[in-house]
């Protein structure tokens, strides 16, 4: 009876091992595709941002204020 017990554990634990190691993979699947939106949302937001520090630099210079004088100086738009 011992001998044919063995044969029937190892090929149970051998299932559930298979089922668990699909479910890492599904989940890591799923965190590298979860990842790669990020960082390809924050390629987006860098754009963005650098596109915002350059009008500010651009408004800067038309005004002629320099960086931290924005409270000091006359306003564009009164």
């Amino acid at each position: 009876m011992r001998a044919l017990l063995c044969p029937q554990v190892a090929k149970d634990v051998s299932v559930r091992l298979h089922n668990e190691l699909e479910v890492v993979e599904k989940k890591r699947i799923r965190l590298e595709e979860e990842n790669e939106d990020l960082r390809q949302r924050l390629i987006e937001t860098e754009l963005a941002k650098q596109v915002v520090q350059n009008e500010m630099d651009k408004l800067r210079e038309v005004s002629g204020t320099q960086e931290g004088d924005w409270e000091t100086s006359p306003r564009l738009c009164s």
